[in-house]
């Protein structure tokens, strides 16, 4: 029995860890840890969010029996992960938030499943999608937090740099395409006058990996159309 316990455990563990690397399309249990050890820095309270709804998720989708090989990708924990992220960056450290997020980690499986049924077999990608959902549905009952002090270019440099060695580890075009993103964001944030930098930064990278080493096959021109599309984002989340 303690045997199986412990096999369980160590299960859970990559899965979960997989779960935060699927953030950024990050297959790997060790590039999703060093991901999340670069979130501390930039944002200490997402990356609480991060683990603790993510090892939720990922625990009661093993319970409940959903696909073994998804589940150990992480493909359960993800979208609590990426809720756990935006809690912690956009929601008041509330006790009313805490226990919201506890429970959007508990409905985010399911969700992750719906949407995996509905979306799938058209060929749509669901990405973020009930992390979305979640989020909006939460403002409803959440208090915004107040702006944040944004990291100093220690903390960034490190939080960026363990970033990136997780998605190196999990794939080089990944770390490929975020060091494009993280090139245009910076580009659009000085462009813009320096404001945000970390913020642009944040949209543009994800964008550049998404569409450069992820839903396109990898070429100069999806090369193209990622940079403009980071630059987009970042520009949008400027204005926004």
């Amino acid at each position: 029995m303690s045997g199986r316990l412990v096999r369980l455990d160590g299960e859970v563990g990559h899965a979960a860890a997989a779960g935060y690397g699927q953030v950024l399309f990050a297959e790997s249990p060790l590039g999703g840890l060093l991901m999340l050890l670069g979130l501390i820095p930039l944002a200490p309270r997402a990356a609480v969010g991060a683990a603790v709804a993510c090892t939720l998720a990922t625990v009661l989708a093993r319970l409940r029996g959903y696909p073994y090989a998804e589940w150990r990708r992480g493909l359960y924990g993800y979208v609590a992960a990426l809720t756990g992220v935006f809690w912690g960056v956009l929601f008041a450290p509330t006790s009313r938030a805490w226990v919201t997020l506890g429970l959007a980690a508990l409905v985010a499986p399911a969700l992750t499943r719906l949407a995996h049924r509905l979306l799938t077999p058209q060929h749509l990608p669901s990405v973020a999608l009930p992390a979305l959902a979640l989020t909006w549905a939460a403002w409803l009952v959440l208090a915004p937090a107040e702006p944040a002090t944004p990291a100093g270019w220690p903390a960034q440099a490190a939080g960026w740099a363990l970033t990136l060695a997780g998605l190196a580890v999990a794939s080089r075009l990944l770390a490929v395409t975020a060091l494009l993103g993280a090139v245009v964001g910076l580009a659009v944030s000085a462009a813009l006058g320096g404001v945000g930098t970390s913020g642009i930064v944040a949209n543009s990278v994800p964008t550049a990996i998404a569409l450069g080493g992820v839903f396109l096959a990898f070429s100069p021109a999806a090369l193209v159309v990622a940079a403009i599309s980071a630059a987009i984002a970042g520009a949008l989340w400027s204005g926004l």
